[in-house]
């Protein structure tokens, strides 16, 4: 069975948001490339400084409505955005409320270090890269991730998908993941195929190990840095990325514009 994805990340919502027209524009442009993607893949902030995380669930649950998606083919981890640091004793409720909103199960709102979520051929590791509470920078709990790698299947295409990028992509970039070869040697060591992630709005893609690719991608709507337009990716597994970037506005206020491809080889 051919699996593709439908990757995107940093939502970023206001309050005052409503994210339908881009959630038809984004399900527009992927029905044009004539790829059905098989589950829809958020790499986390779905909230903007802790709040607003129902926005994105809006968001989400009207895309995957356009692709013939349901709740089981939505696939989240939570960002640095996703953490209320007023909220003690559960600083990811928001985040949670909104995993609840969109998938109606309770097991899934539960935000632990790494889960694994397994449907039908597919294991998702999801990896909670803003566990620690420090909005400045990333890690991974490896001694959590080589527990769950344990209980992997032999047979199973096995996705990894974590919010903070592991390799800087500008000089000044201190925000990554500060144990990245230590979770890169854990992940390439089983096999798993692809390693998704977000945080920093630009698009990256690599081969690390033998085989292990990671795909990085950048917001579909917070207000991009300067020559970085918003976008999102199609990833056709084992066989191409396809990375659509918006081109005219790629402002808040959603313009005219287009979702232009660009196809990059596996």
């Amino acid at each position: 069975m051919s699996i593709s994805l439908l990757h995107l990340s940093d939502i970023h919502p206001a309050s005052s948001d409503n994210l339908t027209k881009l959630a038809h524009e984004i399900s527009s442009a992927v029905r044009r490339s004539k790829c059905s993607p098989t589950y829809l893949v958020a790499s986390g902030d779905l909230g903007l400084k802790g709040n607003n995380q129902q926005e994105s669930a809006k968001f989400l649950l009207t895309l995957a409505s356009d692709l013939g998606l349901g709740p089981t083919q939505i696939v989240c981890v939570p960002g640095n955005h996703d953490i209320e640091r007023d909220n003690k004793k559960n600083p990811f409720q928001n985040y949670s409320k909104a995993i609840y909103a969109i998938t109606k199960n309770s097991a899934r709102t539960v935000v632990s270090p790494v889960t694994l979520y397994p449907v039908e051929s597919v294991e998702f590791v999801l990896i909670n890269s803003a566990y620690h509470l420090d909005t400045t920078f990333g890690r991974v709990d490896c001694d959590a991730l080589r527990k769950v790698m344990g209980d992997l299947s032999a047979n199973t295409l096995k996705i990894v998908v974590v919010h903070h990028n592991l390799i800087p992509v500008e000089e000044k970039d201190r925000s990554t993941i500060v144990n990245a070869y230590e979770f890169l040697t854990i992940v390439s060591s089983v096999g798993c195929e692809v390693v998704l992630h977000g945080h920093q709005h630009t698009s990256l893609s690599l081969i690390v190990g033998s085989s292990t690719k990671l795909v990085g991608v950048g917001t579909v709507k917070f207000a991009p840095a300067t020559n970085v337009n918003n976008q999102f990716n199609l990833i056709d597994i084992g066989k191409r990325v396809v990375r659509f970037r918006y081109h005219a506005d790629s402002s808040t206020s959603r313009g005219f514009g287009n979702w232009d491809p660009e196809e990059i080889p596996w």
